[in-house]
C-alpha cells in the first residue's frame, strides 16, 4: 500500500508540474482587433494596438492569470481589500470587469473549451474544497464543497456539463467523482485511476498502475463509464500522455538510458497522424522532466519547449527553445531561441501565448514582442525574445 501511495504522490507533482520540416514564423500574424475599434492616441490610422498592461488600484495585488476566453481577452485574478476578484481583461482596450467575489483564496480557474463557463476552486482549509460553475457573466449554474487535500479536475471538451475529478486525501489516498453541473449531480466512480482523462463522452483514458510493481511506465487504458469493467489496452508502454480535442499525445522514453524523449500523436481512431517526434530528455531523481507544452487546435501545431541537449534537470542551464510542430505539414520550427522552461497558454487563433508561472507575460509569436501584464513588473520595459531568424 505504502508504494502505491508513494507513486500517486510521485504522479501527482509531475500532474502539478504540467498543469512542457519549416513552419513559417510569417504564419503567425499580428492579433485582429474589432474593426469598430477606435485609434488610440498616438496612433496612426490602420495600425493595430498593441496589448495594455493591467493596472489596478493602489493596495491591489495581483495574484495570476488563468488564460484565454477568446483571442483578445484574459481571466486573471487579484485581491481588493481582503477579498478575492476575479476579472476578465481586455488586452487592446485595457479594460477590466470582475465577474466573481470570494471571501476565500483562490486555487484555480478552469476554462472551458468552448471558453463559456469556468470551474473555480476556493478553499478556506487544507482539507475541503469550494467548487464553483459559472459563465463569463459570474451567474453561478452549480456549487458544492468536496472533501481533498488536493484535487485534480478534467473538463469534458464536448459536453460541458459533465467534469471528472480525483479528489486526494492527505494520506494521498483519493476517490473519483463525476460531476454532472446540468442536473446537479455528483457520482462516486470506483475502480478508477487518477488523473483522468476524457475520450468521448462515455469513456475515459487512464494509465493502470501495478500497486505492487512501482514503475515510471504503466499502459494507457481505455476504460467505459457506462461499465467500468469494460477496458481495453491502447499502449502497452507508456510514460504520460495527454488529450487535446481529438488528438491522443503519448510521450515515451525507450528506456532508463535512453537519452531521447518521444512524442506521438494519434487521432480518434488511435491511427498515428505523424511520424514520433524526438527530442533531448532531462532526467530528474527517478524520471525525466516534461518540458510545459499547449496545442494550438486551429492551426494543428503542439508547441513545447526542448532543451538543447540530454542532461540533468538539477544542473541544465543552457535554456530552452520553442518548438513549433506542424501535424498536418509534419514539419516543424524553432520559434525562439533562449527560453526558460515555463507554463504556457496559447490564444484560440494561435497568434498570441500567455507565458510564466503566473502566465503574466504575453509573447507574439511573429514579432517575438515580449510584454509583462503584471502590475508587479509595470516598470521593466518591453523586451524581444531572442529568435533564431
Amino acid at each position: 500500500m505504502r508504494k502505491r501511495l508513494f507513486l500517486i504522490f510521485m504522479m501527482l507533482l509531475i500532474f502539478m508540474v504540467l498543469t512542457g520540416c519549416t513552419l513559417l514564423q510569417s504564419d503567425f500574424v499580428s492579433p485582429e482587433v474589432e474593426k469598430d475599434l477606435p485609434p488610440k492616441a498616438g496612433e496612426n490610422e490602420g495600425e493595430r494596438p498593441n496589448p495594455t498592461p493591467l493596472q489596478l488600484d493602489a493596495g491591489d495585488e495581483f495574484e495570476k492569470i488563468y488564460g484565454w476566453i477568446d483571442d483578445q481577452t484574459i481571466i486573471y485574478s487579484f485581491v481588493h481589500k481582503g477579498t478575492y476578484q476575479l476579472a476578465t481583461y481586455q488586452l487592446y482596450e485595457g479594460k477590466s470587469k470582475v465577474i466573481f467575489t470570494s471571501q476565500s483564496p483562490f486555487n484555480d480557474c478552469l476554462i472551458h473549451y468552448d471558453k463559456e463557463l469556468l470551474l473555480i476552486h476556493t478553499s478556506q482549509n487544507s482539507h475541503s474544497a469550494k467548487l464553483y460553475f459559472i459563465d463569463l457573466v459570474g451567474n453561478v449554474k452549480f456549487s458544492t464543497s468536496v472533501d481533498s487535500y488536493e484535487i485534480a479536475a478534467e473538463w469534458n471538451e464536448e459536453n460541458s456539463d459533465l467534469v471528472m475529478m480525483t479528489a486526494f486525501f492527505e494520506d494521498w489516498s483519493y476517490e473519483s467523482l463525476q460531476f454532472d453541473i446540468g442536473d446537479h449531480s455528483i457520482q462516486k466512480r470506483e475502480g478508477m485511476e487518477p488523473f483522468i482523462k476524457w475520450f468521448g463522452e462515455d469513456h475515459i483514458l487512464v494509465q493502470e498502475w501495478d500497486p505492487e510493481k512501482p514503475n515510471v511506465f504503466a499502459p494507457l487504458v481505455k476504460q467505459s463509464l457506462t461499465n467500468p469493467k469494460e477496458k481495453e489496452t491502447l499502449i502497452d508502454h507508456l510514460y504520460r500522455f495527454d488529450v487535446f480535442s481529438n488528438v491522443l499525445m503519448a510521450i515515451d522514453v525507450a528506456g532508463v538510458d535512453s537519452e531521447q524523449m518521444e512524442y506521438q500523436f494519434y487521432d480518434s481512431s488511435l491511427e498515428e497522424m505523424v511520424p514520433s517526434i524526438q527530442v533531448p530528455n532531462l532526467t530528474q531523481y527517478s524520471d525525466w522532466l516534461i518540458p510545459y507544452y499547449d496545442y494550438l487546435e486551429t492551426e494543428k501545431v503542439f508547441l513545447t519547449f526542448v532543451p538543447k541537449h540530454h542532461g540533468s534537470a538539477d544542473t541544465y542551464a543552457e535554456g530552452f527553445q520553442l518548438i513549433a510542430y506542424d501535424l498536418q505539414k509534419q514539419n516543424a520550427e524553432v520559434m525562439f531561441d533562449h527560453m526558460e522552461n515555463k507554463p504556457i497558454s496559447c490564444s484560440p487563433n494561435g497568434k498570441l501565448c500567455l507565458y510564466g508561472y503566473q502566465l503574466e507575460e504575453v509573447i507574439n509569436l511573429e514579432t517575438g514582442d515580449r510584454l509583462v501584464l503584471s502590475p508587479l513588473a509595470e516598470k521593466e520595459e518591453s523586451k524581444k525574445i531572442i529568435t533564431v531568424k
